[in-house]
């Protein structure tokens, strides 16, 4: 119904003071989009995001909690991991995952409930900022920034935007490049999937595979990150 479709969900974005500096508005409405195997115009539902305008977002985020509903995490400076994703439904689909495989046993021994945060960045291009800010206040942290990989974009255009990202910030001269000072922050990617390859993160995958089966993929990104900290291996050539 008319009402439903206006329905709206609101999220804030917080800074390291933990005061609200911004809400995002995300709301679902019809919108008009060319069918590419009929060239027909078929009404879909769009998904727009919406910030206050002049309102703090660079390196503003959200520690998202397993139950939306329930609302969202007081930051913990002092926790050692952090996983931050680029969208807010990406954050709420990977702290599923990432609770269920705690309870299966599935995660190295570094990672438990308490000491691991799943943050919001709200962009792609945020991720690396509040990545910069988590290692400015956690200079021991184990930083796992998630990017899209656009596998599907790939096979259309040749371009794939999150690992591009990924490779741009990682690079000699981005801003995650400098070894000495994130040797602890390593790149996680969602799975790819020949036979659905509209996945690109990791929400997608949660729709595609539910959380339990999503749980081992989230796991084995983590614990491959983890071994390549430990082995000092450079993260570009991994994003490359």
């Amino acid at each position: 119904n008319k009402r439903k479709n206006r329905a709206a969900i609101i999220t804030p974005l917080i800074h390291n003071n933990k005061k609200v500096v911004n809400l995002q508005r995300i709301i679902k409405k019809k919108k008009k989009k060319r069918n590419k195997e009929t060239n027909k115009l078929e009404e879909v539902l769009h998904k727009g995001k919406y910030f206050f305008d002049k309102a703090k977002t660079k390196d503003a985020f959200l520690p998202v909690s397993k139950n939306p509903d329930v609302g969202y995490e007081v930051f913990n400076p002092n926790a050692k991991n952090y996983l931050i994703k680029e969208g807010w439904a990406t954050a709420i689909s990977a702290r599923k995952a990432l609770d269920a495989g705690l309870e299966l046993g599935l995660l190295g021994e570094g990672f438990t409930a308490e000491n691991t945060q799943v943050l919001a960045s709200y962009s792609k291009s945020n991720i690396s900022s509040v990545a910069e800010l988590i290692r400015s206040i956690n200079p021991e942290a184990n930083i796992f920034v998630g990017y899209d990989n656009d596998a599907g974009q790939t096979l259309e255009s040749g371009l794939n935007p999150g690992l591009q990202e990924a490779c741009h910030n990682f690079s000699l001269s981005g801003v995650l490049g400098d070894v000495s000072k994130h040797e602890n922050t390593r790149i996680t990617l969602p799975p790819v999937f020949q036979n659905k390859l509209s996945v690109s993160d990791w929400d997608d995958a949660r729709q595609y595979l539910g959380v339990e089966r999503l749980a081992p993929e989230l796991a084995k990104e983590l614990n491959n990150a983890v071994r390549r900290i430990e082995n000092q291996i450079p993260e570009a050539a991994y994003a490359i």
